[in-house]
């Protein structure tokens, strides 16, 4: 898999500045009429906080695993891949063959299917070095639950069966 690059968004640290001071600047206003009572507040909210954290591990993990998904979101623009994207005529060339189907002969699954290289090199874009795998089958395939020459086999049938089908439609 190609390793992808984030980039920290522009103006990103001269937003969170600007919204940091104004927050700020409320809560000063605000705790110099109120000192008693948002020591309080500040009290209960950061105790049942804490609690919730400590008692149950499940609020942990979503409280961690939204923050940082969070996080990410706001700081990294979208991550991009640094592979070029497949060709649109060779892959739906690819599906055609396939009948937009997974073409292990075994798998029943009616899902719009990814397309694998057999080879595992992005590059090697070749239609034989290309399969097309229903989601369950594309992760297998990369898990090597199938071998390479497993997938090439399906590939030749596959090819049969569509010169076969455009023969019968001339």
């Amino acid at each position: 898999m190609a390793k992808s690059k984030r980039k920290v968004k522009e103006g990103f640290w001269i937003g969170l500045g600007v919204i940091a001071i104004i927050i700020l600047a409320l809560i000063i206003n605000w705790w110099k009429e109120n000192a008693v009572i948002g020591w309080i507040i500040l009290s209960i909210v950061v105790i049942g906080f804490g609690y919730s954290l400590y008692r149950f591990p499940s609020f942990r993990g979503l409280i961690f695993r939204t923050a940082k998904d969070t996080g990410k979101k706001i700081v990294f623009e979208e991550e991009v891949s640094e592979r070029e994207p497949m060709p649109s005529k060779l892959r739906s060339e690819i599906l055609r063959r396939a009948g937009n189907r997974c073409e292990n002969p075994d798998c029943k699954a009616i899902v719009r299917p990814h397309i694998h290289h057999i080879d595992n090199n992005n590059n090697h874009n070749s239609p034989r070095n290309l399969i097309a795998l229903c989601p369950n089958c594309h992760t297998a395939a990369h898990h090597n639950n199938f071998s390479n020459s497993q997938l090439r086999n399906w590939v030749s049938r596959s090819w049969e069966s569509y010169k076969r089908r455009g023969k019968s439609r001339a």
